[in-house]
């Protein structure tokens, strides 16, 4: 059996890979998409998830873009002949501009990010010094109805004999 030969095969190859390349970025695109929604620009937790989930998602079209280029190096590297194209139509233009756009979009994320984390950090720390002076504030309410009860009883031993108030301390 004879091996093919590398012009019947490099074609192939690019074609392959510009395709997985192009499956990559709209199926991370799609994948984004849904993660968008339901929107929610308002709430702060919704928004630390979906930067978190966005950057983690950010090297499937990074990879994407590294395969069509890959695939466009190969047909040069072939020597396959070249087609004057405008550059609209040119998928390379295309992987170049969705790649910048995804970079402005994760350097925004870079600089709004750590603000949102760091109001929701506000936020909770401020619920949690609320409910904790809640939470004093109703105990002291107690304490103080507690102690009130216990000076009613004393007081009433006091002027019921002194023989009883002698026994009470003994007992406690």
């Amino acid at each position: 059996m004879k091996a093919p030969s590398p012009q019947l095969t490099t074609p192939l190859v690019s074609r392959s890979l510009k395709t997985v390349g192009l499956i990559m970025i709209l199926a991370a695109l799609l994948d984004i998409a849904i993660l968008l929604f339901p929107f929610q620009p308002s709430d702060r937790p919704w928004l630390i998830a979906t930067a978190d989930q966005i950057a983690n998602r950010g090297i499937v079209p990074l990879m994407g873009t590294v395969l069509i280029f890959l695939g466009y190096w190969v047909d040069s590297v072939a020597g396959a002949p070249t087609e004057p194209r405008s550059s609209w139509q040119d998928l390379r233009f295309w992987a170049s501009l969705l790649a910048s756009l995804l970079g402005l979009i994760f350097l925004l994320m870079a600089f709004l990010h750590p603000n949102n984390v760091r109001l929701n950090y506000s936020a909770a720390l401020e619920q949690i010094n609320e409910e904790s002076s809640q939470f004093q504030t109703q105990q002291t309410n107690r304490l103080t109805g507690e102690l009130a009860q216990q000076r009613t009883v004393l007081d009433r031993l006091i002027a019921a004999n002194d023989e009883q108030l002698n026994q009470a301390i003994r007992a406690v």
